[in-house]
């Protein structure tokens, strides 16, 4: 009888336990969600991990000066050149005639130099990529970083579509894009990565390595240099510079070192992270064609382009939580003053619906990718026809990034780096978008170099 008293009273105490438990996690959730509905999702414990591991907590809605008129200062629309190419169409026996956009690149370096510059023989880094667009960014500024620590020269693989880490490794030619049409390379070969020699490749990265140890099979660092052999917590950053450079050290004699395996961590703090990220500009062709999309879609009196702000949306992050979404949004722009005569622009997933943005829509007029001018929209995919669809929809992503930069207002998407970095250039706009600066940025720059960049907009 006892014993039955005694097993009664202890699953009483456990189902109060529990209940307790059950309790204290639910009024943690609701705190969480209370503070992210009013803007404070930096004080929930995933905001505190993201801010841990970035080194920082960024503004989601700016504001800048709204420039009409691109056509004065550095901008030169008749840079933007296309070509007629005649593209086989199904079902047509004779093909179509249609424009293309002649993308050229941004370095005099041949691509794959070291396979075949026997007069070369200085040292190289060479590192693995993967994950989306915005990752390879963040992994090609480490990169640099590392090389001019190194002090070697830095051979930058292709960019490819949203993959995992041995996702990449497996990517075909039509799935990569070489990295020299995407970024400025001239541009990034200046100040402190002047004497980084930066040589892009337009081969599969397993391709490239293979021929790189039948070459130079003495020359080459062995397969142990990777993630597991670089760990070290000493410098007390996130995935270990020190153990880094330590593992690098040691191999130190070989001409090339080659890291293989997930490389894309935030191994420098934000200052000396950003110090890297403001050379991140792109291509100044795909910077005159987002102008040139943008006066012939959000046309004004005189030629130039209307008033029209801005919002990213990850709708990965909200399959089936459209309504707390665009709640949350329409908050944060009613909060910054969003005006609604102003034309907004959604940045989403191209091969996500549009439709779920009722509440914006009724809000706003709205312009999605499908509503940009389509005679550029074409000329734009045909000259990555070659390329599959989602590598085309990546490599739209960096006009969208643009548009986003040039917009008045801008609202993103929470720990977003597609996101982030649109913010980034929106505070450094005079050096990853000067055409849509003003001179006193460019004086204030000048004169204030050693200032910090700042990415968080007061």
């Amino acid at each position: 009888m006892y014993k039955s008293l005694l097993e009664n009273d202890a699953a009483k105490v456990a189902s109060k336990s529990i209940k307790r438990v059950v309790l204290i996690l639910v009024c943690f959730y609701l705190i969480a969600v209370t503070l992210t509905l009013f803007g404070m999702d930096k004080f929930s414990l995933y905001g505190q991990y993201q801010g841990f591991v970035n080194g920082l907590y960024t503004t989601y809605a700016t504001s800048f000066p709204f420039k009409e008129d691109c056509n004065t200062g550095t901008v030169d629309l008749e840079a933007v050149r296309f070509k007629r190419v005649r593209i086989p169409v199904i079902n047509q026996t004779s093909p179509s005639n249609e424009l293309e956009l002649v993308l050229d690149r941004t370095t005099d370096i041949p691509y794959n130099d070291v396979l075949y510059n026997n007069e070369d023989k200085s040292k190289y880094f060479v590192y693995q990529p993967s994950g989306g667009m915005n990752n390879q960014r963040i992994e090609l500024e480490a990169a640099l970083l590392f090389a001019n620590k190194l002090g070697r020269n830095l051979i930058v693989p292709m960019a490819g579509k949203h993959s995992s880490i041995s996702a990449y490794m497996r990517l075909k030619p039509n799935e990569l894009v070489p990295m020299d049409v995407i970024f400025d390379f001239k541009y990034i070969s200046r100040d402190q990565f002047a004497d980084i020699k930066l040589v892009p490749i337009n081969m599969t990265l397993p391709d490239f390595i293979k021929q790189l140890r039948r070459k130079f099979p003495e020359d080459c660092s062995d397969r142990t240099f990777n993630r597991a052999a670089t760990r070290d917590r000493v410098d007390n950053t996130a995935c270990g510079t020190y153990g880094f450079l330590k593992a690098a050290k040691a191999q130190k004699a070989k001409r090339f070192l080659i890291y293989e395996g997930h490389f894309y961590c935030h191994y420098f703090r934000y200052p000396e992270q950003a110090d890297a990220s403001r050379y991140m500009r792109y291509n100044p062709i795909l910077r005159s064609y987002t102008l040139l999309l943008l006066k012939n879609t959000f046309k004004a009196e005189g030629g130039k382009i209307r008033r029209f702000n801005a919002f990213h949306s990850r709708r990965g992050d909200y399959k089936n939580k459209l309504g707390y979404m665009q709640g949350y949004a329409k908050y944060q722009m009613k909060k910054k003053d969003f005006d609604t005569s102003v034309p907004m622009y959604i940045a989403t997933e191209p091969t996500e619906s549009i439709v779920g943005f009722d509440k914006i829509k009724k809000r706003f007029s709205t312009y999605f990718y499908r509503d940009l001018n389509q005679t550029l929209m074409k000329a734009f995919r045909n000259t990555f026809r070659s390329k599959t669809k989602s590598t085309i929809n990546d490599m739209f992503g960096v006009i969208e990034q643009l548009i986003g930069t040039y917009a008045e207002k801008f609202q993103g998407t929470t720990i977003s780096t597609f996101s982030k970095f649109i913010v980034f250039m929106r505070n450094n706009r005079n050096l990853l978008f000067p055409e849509t600066a003003s001179s006193e940025d460019d004086q204030f720059y000048r004169f204030n170099k050693s200032i910090r960049i700042k990415f968080i907009e007061t």
